[in-house]
């Protein structure tokens, strides 16, 4: 599975760049192309550089091959199909380490090959951002630390991997050959606020921001609940994208704690994952909500936050992934709304 990372990476004896540092202890550089590496979960450092991997058969061990082969190879994968693939970036929450985040992308993979089938036209490759969270704090300062850490991952990390996806955009290779894969988002809870944070910073650096996705999919998503308006952090999420639809459930135990801890940064408003738009008529009108009260127990009786997946393991989809998978893989890319909705709000069954 290909992914992307900002975590520090630690090279692995035989790799290149690991002889460097050998030859010159002084030397801290960066994993170049080729490298082996590993990711400490106790490291939580977040660097500058924004690395792109792969996993090998080995769970701890994994592969840096570089920008320029994994945007190729998410081109040219299936290239006798690449009009019919549908890409997903899969940013995670908080608390989440490497290998919870590749189990989890590895899971949705699979529950989309499952719902796929057959049917060439409906194939999806999940692409995991993996962020750096904390590992051994207690949780309420680990929350503030991971709040943190995603705000610096968007504005100082990853809308630099914006910024390094339009220029391979722009190369005249591609203008010669354009790739017609569909890139859509799915962030989930602290994960928006990673989104939230890069496209905003491009939105600022360039004065806005293209439609480079298909569809935005907010999960739970931990961010204040009026961010999509205009005028607030998240205002350049819907530029961003044709659809964005926002699920929330009112009795997600995660968005009720994220309120509470962020009383310390004087924020007092309400979660998006928590209500949905504050004020649906102040969004743009490609922003869709869907009240998912119903069944986010069911599939999270813990805490009712990740309802993005099965109920049981055992692949039977939750009416939130189902409706994101039908969305996604739409021809005309309208947004699978219930047949009883009000508008752009919904309930989903």
């Amino acid at each position: 599975m290909l992914f992307i990372t900002n975590r520090k990476l630690t090279l692995i004896k035989g790799s290149t760049s690991y002889q460097m540092v050998l030859d010159n202890p002084a030397l801290d550089p960066d994993p170049q192309p080729g490298d082996m590496v590993t990711m400490d979960p106790n490291d939580n450092r977040m660097t500058q550089s924004v690395h792109y991997c792969e996993t090998t058969g080995n769970a701890n061990e994994f592969h840096v091959v570089g920008s320029e082969e994994l945007l190729s190879r998410l081109k040219d994968n299936e290239s006798d199909n690449a009009t019919a693939t549908n890409l997903l970036l899969y940013i995670h929450g908080f608390n989440n380490l490497p290998r919870d985040v590749l189990n989890r992308a590895k899971e949705l993979q699979w529950m989309c090959d499952k719902q796929a089938g057959n049917a060439k036209e409906k194939r999806v490759e999940v692409i995991p951002i993996i962020w750096p969270c904390e590992s051994t704090t207690p949780l309420i300062k680990k929350y503030w630390d991971d709040e943190d850490t995603a705000q610096m991952s968007g504005q100082q990390s990853f809308s630099r991997l914006l910024a390094r996806f339009m220029d391979w955009r722009a190369a005249q290779e591609q203008k010669n050959t354009p790739c017609y894969k569909r890139i859509n988002i799915l962030s989930h809870s602290m994960g928006n606020a990673v989104l939230m944070y890069t496209l905003g910073q491009w939105a600022r650096s360039k004065g806005g921001i293209p439609q480079l996705f298909r569809n935005i999919f907010m999960m739970s998503a931990d961010i204040p609940n009026e961010a999509l308006e205009d005028g607030e952090p998240g205002e350049a999420i819907p530029d961003a994208a044709r659809n964005v639809v926002v699920y929330y459930a009112g009795d997600d135990m995660a968005m009720t704690a994220s309120k509470v801890a962020n009383v310390k940064n004087g924020q007092f408003t309400r979660r998006l994952g928590h209500t949905g738009p504050e004020h649906m008529e102040k969004t743009p009108n490609n922003v869709y909500a869907l009240d998912c009260d119903v069944f986010n127990n069911k599939a999270d009786a813990i805490k009712g936050h990740a309802y993005f997946l099965d109920f049981m393991g055992d692949g039977n989809p939750t009416p939130a992934f189902k409706n994101m998978f039908v969305t996604m893989t739409s021809p005309a890319g309208h947004v699978a709304m219930p047949v009883d909705s009000n508008g752009r709000r919904g309930v989903l069954k």
